[in-house]
């Protein structure tokens, strides 16, 4: 199995020292890579295609973030991204609601969400599930054979190979 590739992209270290403290009882410590800028993350993911992206969401910088993941979905397919929303999304949201925030990050390519450094359960999730089915994965597997590793359920080997 691959060791698992975390590239976060934050202004400070919060996230990532978080994701440091919830990850550090795994046998395999996970390599966690820090950014501070969208721009930096392009080269960490061409060096790890299969990474789990975590990206801030601020609200400054929101329109550049969907701009970005828009164009990271098409770029990197073997890419995971996960959004950490920061504190001046959640709570200067349209009408004091973060549905529509949360809506349009999933709609843009974000696969899970957390709006909490303590609350980062549905993030880790996504990244174990991302890591089993990367490890999995061949690059000469065929497509049906990639849905079939990638469904959560799935233990036994595909009938379809």
């Amino acid at each position: 199995m691959t060791r698992a590739e975390w590239i976060v992209c934050e202004r400070t270290n919060r996230w990532a020292a978080a994701l440091r403290v919830a990850l550090s009882p795994e046998e395999t410590m996970p390599r966690i890579r820090e950014t501070r800028r969208l721009a930096e993350i392009d080269d960490e993911i061409d060096s790890h295609p299969q990474a789990i992206v975590a990206v801030e969401v601020c609200r400054d910088r929101f329109a550049e973030l969907l701009a970005w993941l828009t164009a990271a979905r098409r770029r990197y397919p073997q890419m995971c991204c996960v959004a950490l929303l920061d504190r001046s999304v959640l709570n200067r949201s349209i009408l004091g609601d973060s549905q529509p925030v949360i809506g349009v990050l999933l709609e843009a390519g974000v696969h899970a969400y957390a709006t909490s450094p303590r609350r980062l359960e549905a993030v880790l999730e996504l990244g174990e599930r991302h890591l089993r089915i990367a490890g999995n994965q061949r690059q000469d597997s065929s497509f049906a054979d990639q849905v079939w590793a990638s469904l959560p359920w799935q233990a036994a080997p595909s009938p379809l190979g």
